[in-house]
């Protein structure tokens, strides 16, 4: 079984206003925009700025996908869903249980040019990837209970938070 599966039309937008609705997203190049969410409490947000100068970004990704995929499946049953949401393209329900260890991402968990949404379907919690602002919010007390355990080495810098 596949980790990924396509949100239909309907799902998809279904999302999207519920993100826009309750997470108040919006979409800005600008910096008096960001950091385009409402944050929701509690969260952290670290800059991932220095991705773009590390000499190994290949070990830097492959590290944050492995480590978003075990706090996901840290936070889900086996059954779950998270919502997948890539803006201006395809969206997907990602399955954490059924990521394999080398499986590539089709939403990455880096946000590398777009924003980049992983979320429970009820919005408690959720992983949110600014492509502008490089930077990745993970928000609510079920990621970041474990977060501390298993964090990722490009969240070396928190740049706001509330906990």
């Amino acid at each position: 079984m596949s980790a990924w599966i396509a949100l239909s039309d309907r799902e998809e937008n279904e999302a999207w206003e519920r993100v826009r609705l309750r997470l108040r997203f919006r979409s800005s190049v600008s910096s008096g925009q960001w950091p385009g969410i409402l944050e929701p409490s509690p969260f952290k947000t670290f800059s991932v700025a220095h991705f773009w100068e590390a000499a190994d970004q290949a070990r830097l990704e492959d590290d944050l996908e492995s480590k978003a995929a075990a706090l996901f499946q840290a936070c889900t049953e086996p059954d779950t869903r998270l919502y997948a949401l890539d803006w201006q393209h395809e969206c997907y329900w990602l399955q954490p249980h059924q990521l394999t260890p080398r499986e590539r991402w089709i939403v990455p968990a880096f946000p590398d040019g777009d924003y980049h949404m992983f979320l429970s379907q009820d919005l408690g919690f959720g992983w949110f990837g600014h492509p502008w602002e490089h930077s990745i919010c993970v928000f609510g007390a079920p990621l970041l209970r474990v977060l501390d355990a298993n964090r990722p080495e490009l969240f070396a810098k928190v740049i706001r938070a509330l906990t």
